[in-house]
């Protein structure tokens, strides 16, 4: 589930804790794994950065095909898929040597999908992916500059929370809508289950790519085990909180639509 997003065999108990806990977006394959794939590979693609160009597109190509490849791998779901093309754009304008602007890669990577399937535009995963990405873009920056401490620890704590807080503020409307419940603790849940899963995506990898060495294989799959575990008790724990979360939340089209016109006018 966390690694191509397959969760048809998720528990249904389990399902219901991390959206609790306001982390489902964990089990969702989009942008922080075509990310840390997108990493990975370009550090172990390192040798290729040479000043000669022709070595430069090499790089870039394969890692062109890499990200599109696990985008197969993962069923090309709306949400990787705006990471996908999001970030083609980005190898692409490394290549010319070009920098682009996040919301026009945003703008144009809907506007190819939509080319494709219009059906996209009322697919809840296309929306929720969409508005999250715009809550960051356009709100991460402010809340960040709201608190500043002398302690980096303390800034590094911030910055984790305020990505959060500027995704979930833009989502709100729409969790609501659809699902009907908001969770309390996502700040707390995703400050800790970020960087963890993180991990747990590379050393996931790790796991596939290593699957024939004898031994080898069994201890990093221990490796992955321990560290699913202490995700999964997480999320329990939080869920388990007074208050976790606001069930019963229900708006019909007109509060919606007012929802909507809040959530832009504060973007």
């Amino acid at each position: 589930a966390i690694l191509l997003g397959y969760d048809d065999t998720l528990p249904q108990e389990l399902r219901q804790k991390y959206v609790a806990a306001g982390a489902m977006h964990i089990l969702c394959v989009s942008g922080l794994h075509v990310g840390v794939i997108f990493m990975v590979f370009s550090y172990m693609l390192i040798f290729l950065d040479d000043r000669k160009k022709n070595q430069r597109v090499v790089k870039h190509l394969i890692l062109l095909f890499l990200i599109w490849f696990y985008a197969l791998l993962a069923g090309l779901a709306p949400s990787i898929l705006r990471a996908t093309i999001m970030l083609s754009f980005v190898i692409i304008g490394n290549v010319i040597n070009k920098k682009g602007v996040v919301l026009n890669s945003l703008a144009a990577s809907a506007f190819i999908l939509l080319c494709v399937n219009p059906a996209n535009l009322f697919d809840v995963g296309f929306q929720l992916s969409y508005v999250a990405v715009i809550g960051i873009v356009v709100l991460q920056k402010p809340i960040l500059n709201l608190i500043y401490s002398k302690y980096k620890i303390v800034n590094k704590i911030w910055e984790i929370t305020s990505v959060t807080l500027a995704a979930q503020i833009a989502t709100a409307p729409f969790t609501i809508y659809y699902f009907h419940q908001f969770p309390i603790y996502f700040w707390l849940s995703n400050l800790f289950m970020t960087p963890i899963s993180s991990v747990v995506i590379m050393v996931g990898m790790i796991m596939l790519l290593i699957f024939f060495i004898p031994y080898v294989n069994v201890a990093v799959a221990w490796i992955v085990s321990k560290m699913i575990y202490v995700m999964n008790f997480g999320v329990s724990w939080i869920e388990s909180l007074p208050y976790s979360i606001i069930k019963g939340l229900y708006v019909n089209d007109i509060q919606f639509v007012a929802l909507l016109i809040i959530l832009l006018l504060l973007l």
